[in-house]
């Protein structure tokens, strides 16, 4: 059976909660990445921002 947005954005909220303040500390070194790395980085985070506002 597919779940309704509204039961996968619950449930992605509830995993969200599941994750450590240091799992979004910035460790990613962003700054580091190549031009090539930031930018397939960025439009992922696009996808995702997109898919979970829908």
């Amino acid at each position: 059976m597919k779940k309704s947005r509204q039961q996968e954005l619950a449930d992605f909220k509830k995993l969200l909660e599941s994750f450590d303040e240091s799992d979004f500390d910035g460790h990613t070194d962003f700054q580091k990445l190549t031009a090539k790395q930031k930018l397939e980085w960025l439009s992922q985070l696009i996808v995702f921002v997109r898919k979970v506002k829908k």
